[in-house]
């Protein structure tokens, strides 16, 4: 009986935690510009930095989430799967 040797497990990305990051980033460079960015006229500072915010949560997840299956399919494509 010959040894086979064995295969590594491929390394995946956790997604949820990739969307959870970039949502929370996003989120918090919206306040941020928000707050410290020039003032909408037609808003008061505290549902423009909610706006902005919302933005920034969504654009966050969309980017935490390519990234993602970014990184998956270059690990897929290194471990030859």
């Amino acid at each position: 009986m010959s040894a086979q040797p064995r295969r590594q497990p491929r390394r995946t990305p956790n997604h949820v935690r990739f969307l959870i990051t970039g949502g929370v980033l996003g989120l918090l460079v919206g306040a941020l510009v928000g707050a410290f960015g020039t003032d909408a006229p037609s808003y008061d500072a505290g549902t423009e930095i909610a706006y902005l915010a919302a933005f920034g949560l969504f654009i966050g997840l969309g980017v935490g989430g390519l990234v993602a299956i970014g990184l998956d399919a270059v690990l897929r494509r290194r471990s030859g799967d």
